[in-house]
């Protein structure tokens, strides 16, 4: 299995399209709701509409951003923080409410036992998402966490917690 978080529609600024597409079974979490409709439609793996964060919760704050990337938990790092709710070309913009999830708890709901990747992508939303995955309890074979935008000390320490290791880097 792999789980895909942050997902945006499915095949923009994908990195896991091709997987699915040579068979590799897998979960996509997608938090943006305009973008989630996309995934559905996009994508052979199980699709859940949610922000991944530390604790299942019916609503939180999301910051949707039109463009995909840079949606957040995080409102520092939003693109959307200072826009108005709305909707830009058909698609959400601005802080709005979606459900969190704890990967941990989707996985379960899934009785998922091996996991051969694990993705996240959450641009900046990371300090709220990895509290919610036990990573010693999955033992996933490749974990590849974004660092852009909350920086390699708190990736690296966070991977190294949990014996993982920096294999690649990319600027």
């Amino acid at each position: 299995v792999t789980i895909f978080v942050g997902s945006v529609d499915g095949i923009y600024i994908s990195n896991t399209l091709l997987l699915e597409n040579d068979g590799w079974d897998g979960i996509c979490v997608e938090a943006h709701p305009s973008f989630f409709e996309f995934l559905k439609s996009n994508r052979k793996s199980k699709c859940y509409s949610c922000a991944a964060g530390a604790e299942d919760r019916d609503s939180c704050d999301f910051y949707a951003y039109h463009r995909a990337s840079y949606s957040s938990l995080n409102e520092h790092v939003a693109l959307s923080k200072n826009s108005p709710v709305g909707e830009v070309n058909g698609v959400m913009n601005g802080k709005i409410q979606v459900p969190m999830r704890k990967l941990d708890s989707i996985l379960e709901e899934n009785n998922v036992q091996k996991i051969d990747l694990i993705t996240i992508d959450v641009d900046g939303s990371e300090k709220r998402t990895l509290p919610g995955l036990t990573l010693n309890k999955w033992n996933p074979y490749i974990l590849m966490l974004e660092n852009s935008v909350v920086g390699h000390e708190y990736i690296d320490d966070y991977a190294k917690k949990y014996g993982y290791h920096t294999s690649k880097t990319l600027s």
